[in-house]
């Protein structure tokens, strides 16, 4: 993923729209942070990162801004054990992943790659 942004770029690309706000509104502090920085971070690449430095901070810091979180609860390169690092793992696993799926419209039965947390293509109508 690309690391630097023009603002033009982060809005349309990492701005909660607001059908997105009820998956996000009942959440609060690092856990709302992470899963509106994993859930944006889908949407733009079909995929989840593997760890938290693969998404720019230019992206967090936008984000958090939204969601009313500091950035600095996102996990950085140097933190061993934080909440945030903690949010992102769980927010990896398989029920994480078929929730936004899910919410994403995408037939997650036959077209999750689990090794991979990809999704292969969108349902077909």
């Amino acid at each position: 993923m690309k690391r630097a942004w023009h603002p033009e770029e982060l809005v349309e690309h990492w701005t909660i729209l607001p059908g997105e706000w009820p998956l996000i509104e009942h959440k609060h502090g690092a856990t709302r942070l992470g899963f509106a920085v994993l859930f944006k971070f889908f949407q733009y690449a079909g995929a989840f990162p593997r760890a938290p430095q693969d998404v720019s901070l230019t992206v967090v810091d936008h984000v958090a801004q939204q969601v009313g979180v500091p950035a600095d609860t996102w996990p950085s390169e140097n933190d061993a054990v934080t909440s945030g690092k903690v949010v992102f793992e769980r927010f990896l696993n398989q029920q994480f992943r078929c929730s936004l799926a899910s919410h994403l419209s995408y037939d997650i039965h036959k077209r999750l790659d689990h090794s991979r947390g990809r999704i292969t293509s969108p349902r077909q109508h």
